[in-house]
């Protein structure tokens, strides 16, 4: 069987998207301070809500399949704001690297409960040019940038504190995976996972402007929402990404502590499942749920 140069060149730069989101998510997880210690216990995944979780994403899925078009809309502007919002906080730390350190104390505004800087003001500048510039183009690039400060967003927001928690909750979503990718279509018909995921979402722009019959050419009709990594043929979706990555935050947390190696052991596991699922998706040449052996190597 021969492997297409592309097909190989874009695996490869998928898995690395992925690894590299994983590596820097865990770093920001847990260099950040997004809540006081009261809202992390709120916030934190117990057994009840990591039950909770597909079922919950197993109802969404299919009221996105059978109603996708109604709620496009709606998907496009929240994806637009939780963006915004994520690439903030992806890149305020990149951008207080590279800009001079001054930066971080000059400040343009103030008050009782806030202060605004150089540094965060050019961030979320640079944040409104990505996300605009997205939504008018919905070029691929800026589809995986926005996915990937996503990701990284998640990893911080979404708190798991005993390996316990996190191995139930990969368990639920590995049953959950599995089931809507080789299963569902026995029960609806078609392929709900793969018919969600290959759909694109009307350009919320668009839908504004012909209401007011305004016609604007340049911007694009459909767009990707930023619920998955897209490189030429290869698609991963962010979920296969943020759910690993909580065990990855979790062994980097204990890593730092107990001054051991579990982390990078994960990547390794990580990347052979990724390398496992290309192989099986050449091999049967039909979508595979990348948790499906992802789950098994880490």
């Amino acid at each position: 069987m021969t492997i297409p140069f592309s097909f190989l060149f874009d695996t490869t730069c998928i898995n690395s998207l992925a690894i590299g989101t994983i590596i820097y998510g865990s770093y920001r997880a847990l260099h950040s301070k997004l809540f006081t210690e009261e809202q992390e216990e709120m916030l934190e995944i117990r057994g009840t809500t990591a039950i909770l979780y597909p079922i919950i994403a197993s109802i969404c899925l299919v009221l996105t399949f059978f109603f996708f078009g109604s709620i496009s809309f709606v998907m496009s502007i929240s994806a637009l704001i939780s963006s915004f919002v994520g690439i903030i906080f992806a890149f305020f730390p990149i951008f207080s690297f590279l800009l001079p350190s001054s930066f971080s104390k000059i400040i343009i505004y103030k008050d009782e409960d806030s202060k605004i800087s150089i540094v965060e003001l050019i961030t979320a500048i640079f944040s409104i040019t990505i996300v605009i510039s997205w939504i008018v183009t919905g070029n691929y690039i800026l589809n995986n940038i926005l996915g990937i400060c996503l990701s990284v967003f998640f990893l911080s927001i979404l708190r798991i504190n005993t390996l316990k928690i996190v191995t139930l909750l990969l368990l639920l979503l590995f049953i959950y995976d599995v089931f809507w990718v080789f299963y569902s279509e026995n029960i609806f018909g078609q392929n709900v996972m793969v018919e969600v995921a290959s759909k694109k979402a009307t350009n919320p722009i668009k839908i504004i402007s012909n209401s007011f019959n305004i016609d604007i050419p340049l911007i694009s009709d459909e767009i990707e929402l930023p619920v998955k990594l897209i490189f030429g043929s290869m698609a991963l979706g962010l979920g296969d990404i943020v759910v690993p990555g909580m065990l990855a935050v979790l062994l980097k947390k204990f890593d730092d502590k107990k001054n051991t190696n579990y982390f990078l052991i994960f990547i390794f596991g990580y990347l052979f499942g990724m390398i496992s699922t290309v192989f099986c998706l050449l091999y049967f040449d039909l979508a595979q749920p990348a948790l499906l052996l992802v789950f098994d190597f880490i």
